[in-house]
């Protein structure tokens, strides 16, 4: 039988399966379960330095900002499953300083970063 473990960036996955950024990771309960799940990884929902809801609703970038995750990372990261934070900005000074990259080295497997073209009617990206 073939197996679906995979290496993806010297990093070894147990399951080359696991869930988009954003689909069943939203909440902490989403995570824990997908960390409990048959997954390869958890990939968390891309986020932003602080949350975004109104101001961008309905463009997939809404989220409660970064603390939101980080305080449920040390649970994850007990599991022994990898773990992928994703993270958002609408310029990349934003993107490179975010918590979640901060955190990266040796809490994350990987840190996806989302660029995107589109703006909002902000000139921050708070």
């Amino acid at each position: 039988m073939t197996g679906l473990s995979t290496l993806l960036a010297g990093i070894s996955y147990p399951s080359c399966v696991m869930n988009a950024s954003g689909a069943w990771s939203g909440t902490h309960q989403e995570l824990r379960e997908l960390a409990a799940s048959a997954t390869g990884a958890v990939v968390i929902k891309t986020t932003t330095t602080q949350a975004r809801v109104e101001d961008v609703k309905g463009c997939g970038i809404e989220n409660p900002g970064q603390s939101y995750y980080l305080a449920v990372l040390a649970e994850l990261r007990a599991t022994g499953k990898p773990i992928v934070g994703s993270v958002a900005g609408f310029t990349t000074a934003v993107q490179i300083g975010s918590a979640l990259m901060k955190e990266g080295p040796g809490v994350f497997a990987r840190i996806e970063q989302e660029l995107r073209a589109e703006r909002t009617t902000h000139a921050t990206d708070a």
